[in-house]
């Protein structure tokens, strides 16, 4: 995973290691492309509940707000057709 100014991004080709569920929580919004599975992925700063990976299975690259608890919850609520979202823990 690669990280650029505000965001992240999980690129086609990123390999996801399916055995360390850390949360990734430092940036205020990550992109996940289409057909990739992001690492797991929690609001900024409070990613100590709630991550999830996000399955994009699309045909578009996807936004997904982690700047805050209130942005990230309602992803998780009103999520992407296409997309599918599980629990890390």
């Amino acid at each position: 995973m690669t990280c650029t100014g505000s965001g992240g991004s999980i690129t086609k080709n990123a390999t996801v290691n399916v055995n360390h569920q850390a949360c990734v929580c430092g940036a205020d919004y990550y992109r996940v492309n289409k057909g990739t599975t992001s690492s797991c992925l929690g609001a900024k700063n409070v990613c100590t509940s709630n991550c999830k990976k996000i399955i994009n299975n699309s045909t578009e690259d996807i936004f997904v707000p982690t700047k805050t608890r209130i942005e990230w919850n309602s992803f998780i609520k009103y999520k992407p057709a296409g997309v599918s979202i599980i629990n890390c823990f």
